[in-house]
Formats: structure tokens, C-alpha cells, sequence
């Protein structure tokens, strides 16, 4: 099976949740072709404008919100309202489920990215990566991850 690298535009207090372990389900009004082992990378939004790590997809939830709501929230690191306000309308909706989450070595701003890869766009929901992508990504990590867990905002403070 080949694994896939899906790219996920995420606003920075759900990317800080993320990589502090506290939100373990990343929810979605569209279902991306993701299976478990899959890769998740995580660009955060502005103000910080930055691809900063890596999930791996456990599993992929689809319901309706209420029943879904009942699945994830624990997880999701939104409140009732929050999440009926997103899914309002929607008559399915999504949860990826992540495991191991990982702050990459070095943060890559959005215009470092654009310097040395003119096409790139931050995606509005999400989009695959191709190998060569991804091998853009980690060849400018001398060590892929940070040696040590840490939450997201002392990773792109250090």
C-alpha cells in the first residue's frame, strides 16, 4: 500500500492543540482520501504562515455532526457550539483521527516555501502531495523532526 501525504491548512490555536496532544481529531466538511498510515502535514495559518510538522492518520470518521459530535468530542478541541456552528447545513461530516504528532526540526515559512517553490499555495481545504513535494519538504531537515515533544509555540519561539 503507498502511503499518502495529504497538506492541511490549520489556524494556529487547533495546530497549537495538535502538537501539544490535547485535540486528536482534526474535523472536516469534506472527506479526504486518506487511510490509516497516511501522513498529515500540517501548515498553519496566519499569523504564523508555516509548514511545523507532521500527524499520522489513525482513522477517518464520517457520520452526521450529532453522532459524529458524540465520537469526537473529547478530541476535537471545540466547544458544542463551535462545532454545530461548522457543520450547520452539512449533512455528513468528518473526523481524521491523528496519532504522532511531530513539530518538523525547523519551521519552512510560507515565503521561504515560496522562494524555492514558486507554485506553492496553501491549500483553502486540503490537497495530496507528490513524492517530489515531499521530498522538498524534508530534504530541508537535517534531522526531519525536533529531537524532543514539544508544543507548538516554544517550537516556533526557539
Amino acid at each position: 500500500m503507498t502511503t499518502k501525504t495529504l497538506l492541511l491548512s490549520i489556524r494556529p490555536q487547533y495546530a497549537q492543540m495538535i502538537f501539544d496532544g490535547t485535540k486528536a481529531v482534526e474535523l472536516r466538511r469534506i472527506r479526504p482520501r486518506v487511510t490509516p498510515g497516511d501522513l498529515v502535514l500540517v501548515y498553519v495559518t496566519s499569523p504564523i504562515k508555516a509548514l511545523v510538522g507532521t500527524v499520522e492518520v489513525n482513522e477517518v470518521l464520517a457520520d452526521a455532526p450529532d453522532v459524529l459530535w458524540n465520537e469526537v468530542k473529547h478530541r476535537a478541541g471545540i466547544s458544542f457550539e463551535e462545532f454545530e456552528k461548522y457543520y450547520d447545513g452539512a449533512l455528513t461530516g468528518f473526523g481524521i483521527v491523528c496519532t504522532n504528532p511531530r513539530c518538523l526540526q525547523q519551521a519552512l515559512t510560507l515565503d521561504y516555501v515560496r522562494h524555492h517553490w514558486s507554485t506553492f499555495s496553501p491549500p483553502q481545504v486540503y490537497r495530496y502531495l507528490t513524492s517530489d513535494e515531499v521530498s522538498f519538504i524534508f530534504k530541508r531537515q537535517p534531522n526531519r523532526y525536533a529531537s524532543e515533544s514539544r508544543g507548538l509555540a516554544s517550537y516556533l519561539s526557539a
